[in-house]
């Protein structure tokens, strides 16, 4: 019930988007197939932050643009 995962998305403008087709929440696979297009995708350049949010509103991935512009991850 536990593994499923909200995608959000900051991009440079600070514009905040949540990667959810019609508000449901993805798999494991669905999240990791978003998580690769997002950082590895044409759109990496415009993305500031990305973070993966579980049902319980954890947050199980975050990277964020690092001094290079490319997305590195965030340590806790």
């Amino acid at each position: 019930m536990f593994n499923v995962y909200k995608v959000v998305i900051t991009f440079d403008t600070g514009m905040e988007h949540v990667d959810d087709v019609g508000g449901e929440w993805k798999t494991v696979r669905e999240t990791t197939s978003a998580l690769e297009r997002i950082c590895h995708g044409p759109a990496r350049g415009l993305v500031n932050e990305v973070k993966a949010i579980d049902a319980l509103d954890l947050v199980v991935f975050h990277a964020r643009k690092n001094k290079d512009g490319r997305l590195a991850m965030v340590r806790a």
